[in-house]
């Protein structure tokens, strides 16, 4: 049994491969075409990247033969395969919109690519599949959390932002302790009274797994007790999501032009295009890790996008984010000042941002 818990959504423009790392479990239900067409009568082939799992590894629906687990840790040893398919074809005037029900897993690698000249929209649900009769549909214990900085105009929302851009950009703060969910809990209960399928004692191991990657024991049977069930966590901000867990959505790509890009965080708001106004939070380094600009507290920094109101490399490195996304951006010195010195940034410079958008008018 799933629940859904959360709106998952993504835009991909045509000719940019967005690539995820799957955070937690989601279905894609959605794909639609934006509300401004670029070509007013074109069709977009939405294609999807992923790994190919071995049928194998499945019977029935159940993972099969009591060394499975064995066998997938020699599987993550070699060579992953990925296949493309096509997802949905998209016609503007015609067929603008089409339902899906495409489910993707926690740890998977997947990209999405468009064909055409027209922005696609992917909509759908984060899901909970550990839902049982250890736990209440309405339970407030889901680990899902979506951290997202506000361009709110109230100055206590304002200097709650700054504080956690401050503490997560400049990597000042000791990652918070992982939540445990209540579903993980309820699987433990499971386990202890023998409950469980193979493939649920398997995803619970998985879950349990330690940091040195060895699987830790299987539950031990204890005597009922309904509040010492489900373990308590360490204090976690509700809507602060650990380090450790952020770092799965990272996506790295170089372009063309040597701009390097590493998305640490997916946005879900509006995104950054070409002649839109962008607000903006950073700190700008070198090399040696010198900090050379920031702007972390009060008014975001705002420049129009793509008419060259900053170096080229944010014109080109900003491009494609949504609003609460988080870049890391790496800009060789002839997308940057070249061989002209400024203060604090000697000639011939490759200069590091930490960027997120906050605003998009």
């Amino acid at each position: 049994m799933s629940m859904k818990i959360a709106i998952w959504s993504a835009v991909v423009e045509p000719g940019v491969e967005t690539i995820i790392s799957v955070p937690r479990d989601f279905t894609l239900t959605n794909a639609a075409l934006g509300e401004l067409l670029a070509d007013p009568t074109g069709r977009s082939v939405l294609k999807l990247t992923h790994e190919v799992i071995p049928a194998k590894r499945f019977q029935d629906g159940y993972v099969s033969g009591e060394d499975s687990e064995e066998e997938d840790e020699e599987e993550e040893e070699g060579d992953v395969e990925m296949t493309e398919i096509v997802v949905t074809s998209l016609t503007a005037g015609k067929t603008e919109q089409t339902t899906l029900n495409l489910t993707f897993v926690e740890g998977e690698e997947i990209s999405f690519s468009v064909t055409g000249s027209n922005i696609v929209h992917l909509s759908g649900n984060y899901i909970d599949q550990d839902v049982g009769a250890n736990q209440a549909p309405d339970s407030d214990e889901e680990d899902f959390s979506d951290e997202e900085w506000s361009d709110a105009d109230e100055d206590e929302d304002m200097e709650e932002d700054d504080d956690e851009m401050n503490a997560s950009i400049s990597e000042i703060a000791a990652p918070a302790p992982a939540k445990r969910t209540a579903a993980a809990a309820g699987l433990e209960e499971a386990a202890a009274s023998g409950e469980l399928s193979k493939s649920q004692k398997k995803k619970l191991n998985k879950k349990l797994k330690g940091e040195n990657g060895e699987a830790a024991a299987a539950p031990v049977a204890a005597a009922p007790s309904p509040k010492a069930a489900k373990p308590v966590a360490a204090p976690v901000k509700k809507e602060e999501a650990p380090k450790e867990e952020k770092s799965k959505a990272a996506a790295k790509k170089t372009l063309a032009s040597g701009l390097a890009i590493e998305d640490t965080k997916l946005g879900t708001g509006a995104v950054a295009k070409s002649g839109k106004k962008v607000g903006m939070r950073y700190i700008g380094k070198l090399g040696n890790g010198k900090v050379f600009d920031s702007n972390t507290n009060g008014k975001p920094f705002v420049f129009l996008l793509g008419k060259g109101e900053v170096i080229k490399g944010w014109d080109q490195g900003v491009a494609g984010m949504a609003i609460g996304g988080e870049r890391k951006l790496t800009i060789p010195a002839s997308l940057a000042y070249g061989s002209k010195a400024l203060p604090g940034i000697p000639k011939n410079s490759v200069l590091h941002f930490e960027v997120k958008l906050v605003s998009v008018n």
